[in-house]
């Protein structure tokens, strides 16, 4: 296994954010893994999860959204997030052009993933993995963080636990 850690251009604007790539020796999908709100690319449970899809021969390319590179604690508008999420895609077909990709993330990263895709019409991407999907704000049970999800052309896998207080229903 081999990792690999490099910067993506996110825009002029925006600049450059950190990535690390997981790379197993035979490497059958690569998936594009963005962070949550709460935490970065190198949270425990990100490097934990790009470890045991590593395993399964699933490489991963993990990376920071700008507001975890300029240590900001308010997440990046969905403009900026959608922009970064295109860039680590982009950087993915550019290294890894004839393996699978899907691309997702945890919470955040999955939700911003799936806006970003649903007004796309990606070939790029096989799929999007959501882990932990936040299906409404902490204590205020709703749907609307849903809607776009209809527009979504690829496959979806979402990935959830039983206590999460972010997707319990309505």
């Amino acid at each position: 296994m081999k990792t690999t850690s490099l910067k993506i251009h996110a825009s002029e604007f925006l600049g450059d954010v950190s990535a690390e790539i997981l790379h197993p020796e035979n490497i059958k999908y690569i998936l594009t893994l963005a962070h949550g709100a709460g935490a970065g690319m190198n949270h425990p449970f990100m490097t934990a999860l790009s470890n045991e899809l590593a395993a399964l021969d699933i490489g991963t390319l993990r990376f920071n959204f700008p507001f975890t590179e300029q240590k900001k604690k308010r997440p990046d508008v969905p403009a900026v997030a959608h922009k970064t999420i295109e860039a680590a895609i982009l950087k993915v077909k550019e290294l890894f052009p004839s393996t699978p990709i899907f691309s997702g993330g945890k919470s955040f990263g999955g939700r911003m993933t799936s806006q970003y895709l649903s007004k796309q019409e990606s070939h790029t991407v096989n799929g999007i993995v959501f882990v932990g999907f936040p299906l409404h704000p902490s204590g205020k049970p709703s749907v609307e963080r849903a809607e776009h999800l209809k527009d979504v052309k690829a496959p979806m896998l979402f990935l959830q636990g039983t206590r999460d207080k972010l997707a319990i229903g309505i």
